[in-house]
């Protein structure tokens, strides 16, 4: 448990500048999250869908355009690792959020991406960009049949920001058919709705490395606070589980 005072400190400070959300919000959404007991934070179990509907609904963030996105030094990154896998990939996103990362990739001719989060806020959002070739429905990682379909259907997964947040993120990767290439992302600082973060590439290796053929993970600095880092991992899922 993170107690009050942490939140009061600097570190959460920027990243409620980040996300625009006002000291005020965030505490109401503690307390909704807490039942309106003592404002206290835990990473011990994952948010509910309310809570990213209220964050959705709420933060100025989800509604920039996608290189107004605090998001946007990541996209690129992934987007440039999407198209050197095919100018034609097929593209499944998990946890797509608002769909900002699918305009950017059907702006640059991806033309067969699906995305699926489990907050239906969110895919409001996503399919109010009214994008010809992106396909969204409200899913979760635990259940969507289109995971085990992962290798045959499409050319790569993204799943960016979203292991972090699950309890069973382990789970979602063995529901992912095996030969499926996979491309994530992974912070390395606390936050709210995170149940982890990775302090380091070891980190990042040790919890998911076993689960590929040919991983990779390197970090990106986030520009502002420059103490953030995104982890990106990239591997194909060998027999969707672990190989130890």
């Amino acid at each position: 448990m993170l107690p009050a005072t942490f939140i009061q400190s600097h570190h959460y400070i920027d990243l409620l500048n980040c996300h625009k959300i006002t000291m005020n919000t965030f505490k109401k959404l503690i307390r909704k999250i807490a039942g309106n007991k003592e404002l206290s934070v835990s990473r011990d179990a994952e948010a509910p869908s309310d809570f990213y509907d209220q964050a959705y609904s709420s933060t100025s963030e989800y509604f920039k355009h996608y290189t107004n996105s605090r998001y946007y030094f990541i996209w690129t990154v992934l987007l440039d690792r999407v198209i050197r896998i095919s100018q034609h990939a097929r593209v499944l996103e998990i946890g797509c959020g608002p769909g900002q990362f699918a305009q950017m990739l059907v702006d640059n001719e991806i033309k067969s991406y699906y995305g699926f989060d489990f907050s239906a806020k969110a895919i409001e959002l996503a399919q109010g960009k009214s994008l010809q070739t992106a396909n969204f429905h409200v899913g979760n990682a635990y259940e969507e049949p289109l995971m085990q379909r992962s290798a045959s259907m499409f050319d790569v997964v993204i799943c960016t920001e979203v292991l972090e947040h699950i309890d069973r993120d382990l789970e979602v990767i063995n529901r992912l058919e095996p030969g499926t290439r996979l491309l994530a992302t992974v912070p390395n600082f606390p936050y709210v709705s995170h149940v982890r973060h990775f302090d380091t590439v070891q980190s990042v290796r040790e919890r998911y490395a076993t689960y590929f053929n040919h991983f990779t993970v390197v970090g990106l600095k986030q520009p502002h606070p420059s103490t953030n880092v995104y982890w990106v991992f990239e591997g194909i899922v060998s027999n969707g589980k672990s190989n130890q």
